[in-house]
């Protein structure tokens, strides 16, 4: 908005609310305001900022109508430039300028909000919206695979069946889940026993045990012999037949069975490279089993 003064010296105010710097007409009073030299400032109403007028205009001196002390700034240009003004008193002045304060902040949100944007805030705002898009053809991907699969959870009543569809879900942990099943039946049907008593368990079940350290580990393999669990006459044999060891027999046999299965086989391919998958390693024991 423009607001110039018809007396001897002319001042002209450039008013500037977001929709100012689209109008043809604004810019175009701006001009006719430096071609007859009159003396301009810019009045700077948010959301513009101080640079955009500054940089777009060529003004150098702006106020920026939300600081206050520029309004007693602008009062003293006023009266330096425009002599013959009707004088008032600072009571006025006061008052008036508390009143203005008040009305400004109910009227700065009701201005008409400008409708084009630069170039560069543009561009990022339709990099943002391509983002959201794939965003939303992922999701809406995903949430049409979820919905397919619940179609076909809907017509099953095996629990076994559930399972073996869950699998095939990509992104599924549900060959994790039941390789750790597995491996928690394993340490719920342990034995009581020494860690060197259940490593040589482990290799026995697998066939890979040597002989027992009976210097190092004395103590431990003579409890494994008074509880039953190696035999006092083969000094080395497992006794695998006996109650308390057939619960830890066939849980190391499920987990054997599921790493031969295809499933076993996929969850080997899941795996990173430096994680062990074969049972009949000790190094796979010492990476999954929890002693």
């Amino acid at each position: 908005m423009w607001c110039p003064f018809t007396l001897e010296q002319k001042i002209d105010f450039a008013g500037t609310p977001p929709a100012y710097m689209e109008s043809s007409f604004c810019l175009m009073e701006l001009g006719a305001a430096w071609a007859q030299g009159s003396k301009s400032i810019a009045i700077v109403v948010p959301p513009i900022n101080y640079d955009t007028v500054t940089k777009t205009l060529g003004l150098r001196q702006a106020w920026k109508i939300t600081d206050k002390p520029g309004l007693i700034d602008l009062r003293e240009m006023i009266e330096n430039n425009l002599p013959n003004l009707e004088a008032r008193t600072e009571h006025d002045w006061d008052d008036k300028r508390m009143r203005w304060a008040v009305d400004l902040k109910k009227l700065l949100p009701k201005l008409q909000q400008a409708t084009k944007i630069d170039a560069d805030e543009h561009a990022e705002v339709l990099a943002n919206l391509r983002e959201r898009d794939a965003e939303v053809e992922r999701l809406e991907t995903a949430l049409a695979a979820e919905q397919d699969r619940y179609a076909e959870l809907e017509k099953l009543k095996d629990k076994q069946e559930v399972k073996a569809l869950e699998k095939k879900r990509p992104g599924s942990k549900a060959l994790q889940d039941e390789f750790d099943e597995l491996m928690e039946a394993v340490s719920e049907s342990k034995p009581k026993a020494a860690r060197a008593v259940l490593r040589h368990l482990i290799a026995d079940h697998f066939d890979r045990a040597g002989a027992i350290d009976w210097y190092s580990n004395r103590e431990e393999f003579e409890d494994a012999v008074k509880y039953g669990l190696i035999s006092n006459e083969g000094g080395d044999r497992v006794e695998w037949e006996r109650a308390k060891l057939r619960p830890f027999r066939d849980a190391l046999a499920a987990v054997q069975g599921f790493l031969d299965s295809d499933d076993g086989a996929k969850w080997r391919e899941q795996q990173e490279p430096n994680v062990p998958t074969d049972a009949d390693d000790l190094e796979f024991w010492e990476y999954h089993f929890d002693w």
